[in-house]
């Protein structure tokens, strides 16, 4: 697994860390702080080397694009639970008024 992330970045390292119970991949080509990002998954497997590929700088615009998609979904899911609640409030509070 740790040659196939070097074919991401040459500089990339796979270390565990037990204290924190993760994976977490180093890039010892960095001048300073080597980690460059905590593996979201609790095992090692491909999906691990996907997102050291999508991760990298060249997929910023990607990424940031991705987070805003999420973000609108998150407001519109968010939006819809609210009208639910309210539209439930409404029909409790007109039963107790016909009553």
């Amino acid at each position: 697994m740790a040659w196939r992330l070097r074919g991401v970045k040459s500089g990339y390292r796979l270390y565990y860390n037990a204290k924190k119970s993760r994976y977490e991949v180093h890039d010892v080509e960095r001048k300073c702080d080597t980690l460059a990002f905590v593996s979201p998954f609790g095992e090692l497997d491909c999906r691990l080397v996907d997102y050291a590929a999508y991760s990298g700088v060249q997929n910023a615009e990607k990424i940031f694009a991705d987070i805003e998609r999420n973000n609108g979904l998150i407001s519109k899911n968010a939006a819809r639970r609210n009208l639910e609640k309210q539209m439930e409030i409404y029909e409790q509070r007109r039963f107790y008024e016909s009553n």
